[in-house]
């Protein structure tokens, strides 16, 4: 279950910059304003509304401006993984977002490094397509980095083999033959202290950046630097920038649609909150011409789907399991109402569906196994929100965890809230005739372990006596409870424990 994080609005307009009222309590980084001036991205970190909790090292979030005030901010699932995510830049039309990190197909993170961009489509925003820089090397999490609006220069904060002290500030150039490799600002800009967040002017002649070098008036204060000449290697003597600086720590400087953006601890809760100063004008929103003596409204560009507040548009991705591939898949909800939607051929599918109230969405593609998806929205506040759902291939020895399928604690009573997937095992079966399977039931190593088999062994009979009674020939069934003799994970902890009590079927024909 998501919910936003709760607002805190926090002081006026004061001489460090204006704290927006989209920040939390906890810690807000680089912001980034999207090229129409609509839309804030920034990363929050430690938040456990975010994709994997508060050690999660960073997910993207963003905020829509609109007459009354910034929206309440969301998790943008889309771009958000384990690792450490943050948008670096718009092409200037605002169709392409440039991303911290490599991804996977999924959307899981790479092995590999660098930057990734996404695309603005009819349907949305894509998924993240990597961008090879060579011999791209940072072992610094969430230092920073800023590509320009041209989309040819890259500046980033790295911890590496040529770095002069932690992080230094380093960038790559692209050309005709691709993204350079990276080289190093040089030592009039770089030090033996920590050089973060760095971002460039519109022209490209200003370089700004954070860093906790001495003679500075908190521990992180923002610098600038002007380029010499049309190259990138010579710098002037940094100097702060002023208005900006103070006994906190001051990063992820940025000068966008006529705002100075940075982050402070000054007069924070500790962490770091999105400020702004205004040093131009605001864009001007389009304005539709009125008609028929109706009001004059403000539109803004490219806002996202607008559904009712009574609704929560999810928006989903089907894919395999084996290689990411997208599914056309057919989409079941099981409720109040239930119908069947097609995924399109790049797997994804959208649904509006009622706050206040749980749902069950069954996905099936020939050739593969179906799967059960819950979604609580009982106390569900946000307008949208993403979800990924992988699909395994029916294949001999293949193994599916059937994750809701539950008992009654220490007993081998099946609980009601296991009839959907239990179901769903059946129609896989009805409609593949000719696949085996074996069932297995394992328990925790909690206890005695003859017992542990025997609780095991029964809970497989009762899900074997479910599907036989549902018109599935027993013959086509084997089943073996071994107890606590095949855990998935270490049974140290209760979560832990908790995975290993399941039940399980592998494809044996």
């Amino acid at each position: 279950m998501i919910r936003p994080i709760v607002l805190l609005f926090l002081l006026p307009f004061a001489a460090f910059g204006q704290p927006l009222p989209l920040n939390s309590a906890f810690d807000e980084q680089a912001p980034v304003l999207s090229p129409d001036g609509y839309t804030l991205y920034f990363t929050v970190a430690g938040n456990p509304i975010n994709r994997y909790g508060k050690r999660d090292p960073g997910d993207i979030w963003a905020s829509v401006r609109t007459a009354s005030g910034w929206t309440a901010p969301e998790v943008q699932l889309l771009w958000s993984n384990s690792a450490y995510n943050a948008v670096i830049g718009f092409s200037e039309s605002g169709k392409e977002i440039f991303l911290m990190g490599h991804y996977q197909s999924d959307g899981s993170p790479a092995s590999s490094q660098g930057i990734s961009v996404a695309r603005r489509t009819a349907t949305g925003w894509s998924l993240p397509e990597n961008i090879y820089i060579p011999y791209f090397v940072n072992k610094s999490v969430g230092s920073g980095g800023f590509v320009n609006a041209s989309g040819d220069v890259l500046v980033f904060s790295a911890s590496g083999p040529l770095s002069m002290g932690a992080e230094d500030i380093f960038i790559s150039v692209r050309g005709d033959g691709g993204w350079s490799e990276p080289f190093s600002i040089g030592p009039v800009v770089n030090s033996n202290f920590q050089e973060w967040s760095p971002s460039l002017s519109q022209d490209g002649k200003t370089l700004f950046f954070s860093s906790n070098r001495p003679g500075g008036s908190g521990s992180f204060d923002v610098y600038q630097t002007q380029r010499q000449g049309d190259g990138w290697k010579t710098w002037s003597s940094p100097v702060g920038v002023p208005n900006i600086n103070s006994e906190g720590r001051e990063l992820f400087y940025l000068e966008s649609n006529g705002f100075q953006w940075f982050t402070s601890t000054r007069d924070s809760d500790g962490y770091g909150d999105i400020k702004s100063i205004q040093t131009g004008q605001e864009p001007i929103p389009v304005v539709v011409k009125p008609q028929e003596n109706k009001p004059v409204e403000s539109v803004v560009p490219e806002k996202p789907v607008i559904v009712s507040e009574d609704l929560v548009l999810i928006k989903g991705l089907v894919v395999s399991s084996a290689d990411n591939r997208p599914l056309p898949a057919l989409v079941s909800l099981k409720g109040n109402p239930s119908k069947t939607i097609s995924t399109d051929a790049q797997g994804i599918f959208s649904i509006s569906l009622k706050k206040g109230a749980s749902y069950t969405l069954e996905t099936e593609y020939k050739g593969f196994i179906g799967s059960i998806t819950k979604i609580d929205l009982m106390q569900f506040t946000s307008s949208s929100t993403m979800l990924t759902i992988k699909l395994q291939p029916a294949s001999v020895g293949t193994v599916v965890n059937l994750n809701s399928v539950l008992f009654r604690q220490s007993t081998a009573i099946l609980l009601d809230e296991s009839n959907d997937e239990l179901d769903m095992v059946v129609g896989f079966l009805k409609t593949n005739p000719t696949i085996r399977i074996e069932l297995t039931g394992h328990t925790d190593n909690r206890g005695d372990r003859s017992l542990n088999i025997k609780l095991s062994t029964e809970r497989v009979k009762k899900v074997k006596n479910y599907l036989v009674s549902k018109g599935i020939d027993a013959q086509r069934i084997q089943g073996k409870g071994y107890g606590g003799a095949k855990p998935i994970v270490d049974n140290r902890t209760e979560e832990g424990r908790r995975l290993n009590r399941r039940v399980e079927f592998k494809i044996i024909q």
